[in-house]
């Protein structure tokens, strides 16, 4: 564990995000912080355009983040991205447990299954875009053993559980190789991905590129714009020094590099050839014993208020979206 002050500040002055070093040394040396390469964002990765409006700040990897609001584009960003080679090695090693994707994201998993099987014809091919070691795609192939289903994930490791365990086929890499390959699917399924891809700015058309015309991208999404932005005005009525000292950003996970709202999406899903959009809650997590009751009951709640609101208000913490591909 580092502790001399002198080596300390020297390494919070290389890395990105720190510059007033010597108030961090206290919690650098706390948190064994290490010399990691990252690259400091000047622009949004959406629009280009220059930040104006700092939602907050955060701590991930030795790295000081702040997280913008995009005053133009709408989009919310980190303004950090670290180096490729620390981004591989935490995906390789940060995958759940069995128990994670088989009991907490069951209700996820049902409702996903669900709606792929009603809107995929017969025979049909489905991709599920950073799908892991293929829990989903499993549930999938019980319900419609007819369907051709393919995996995608940026972890070599995922890629190959998920062929020996399902037989299905696999694709390594990001969504943009996938469009560059010339794929096409009739059903897209991204759930809790498109906030990992750091080439925003080509995002929307490359996943769009992956469906076919008719087609259904479905989209899952963290639902938490504005429990975000609430908790961040609470903090800016805290003294100075201790915004200074932020080093967390309420409700947000800091392995995401945006956060999306709501018209965004929908305004990057139109723009790249998607009409009839419906918007739906999204279960929880599963949580344990009664826990898992209250989830279910304030999930029922948030489908009336949805269908009573004519699919205008989404109360859940997950969004779940579905696009159809324009056919002309």
């Amino acid at each position: 564990m580092i502790s001399d002050d002198e080596t300390v500040a020297a390494l919070l002055a290389s890395n990105v995000g720190f510059s007033d070093p010597a108030i961090w040394i206290p919690y650098a040396r706390a948190h064994g912080f290490e010399n990691i390469a990252a690259t400091k964002l000047l622009e949004c990765p959406a629009c280009g355009a220059r930040p104006e409006r700092q939602i907050g700040q955060y701590v991930y990897y030795s790295t000081l983040i702040r997280l913008i609001d995009c005053q133009d584009c709408g989009l919310i960003w980190a303004d950090v991205r670290l180096d490729e080679g620390v981004i591989q090695r935490h995906f390789e090693h940060a995958y759940k447990d069995d128990s994670y994707f088989s009991s907490k994201r069951a209700p996820i998993f049902k409702q996903l299954t669900r709606i792929a099987s009603h809107v995929t014809p017969q025979c049909g091919a489905v991709l599920d875009v950073g799908g892991a070691t293929g829990h989903l795609l499993g549930e999938i192939a019980i319900k419609r053993p007819d369907l051709r289903l393919t995996l995608n994930d940026i972890s070599e490791k995922a890629c190959e559980t998920a062929a020996a365990k399902l037989g299905v086929s696999t694709h390594c890499g990001d969504i943009e190789t996938i469009a560059s390959d010339g794929a096409r699917f009739d059903t897209v399924i991204c759930s809790d991905v498109v906030y990992y891809q750091p080439n925003m700015r080509n995002l929307w058309a490359a996943l769009a590129s992956t469906v076919r015309v008719g087609g259904t991208l479905i989209l899952r999404v963290p639902n938490k714009v504005w429990l975000i932005t609430c908790a961040e005005r609470f903090r800016g009525l805290l003294p100075a020094s201790m915004r200074r000292m932020q080093a967390n950003v309420a409700f947000f996970n800091p392995e995401h590099l945006y956060v999306l709202r709501r018209a965004y999406i929908e305004r990057q899903l139109r723009a790249n050839g998607f009409d009839h959009i419906v918007a739906r809650p999204s279960p929880m997590l599963r949580g344990p014993g009664i826990q898992a009751r209250i989830e279910n009951i304030a999930y029922y709640c948030a489908e009336i208020v949805c269908r009573l609101t004519l699919g205008r208000v989404v109360i859940t913490p997950g969004l779940l979206l579905i696009a159809v591909k324009k056919s002309s």
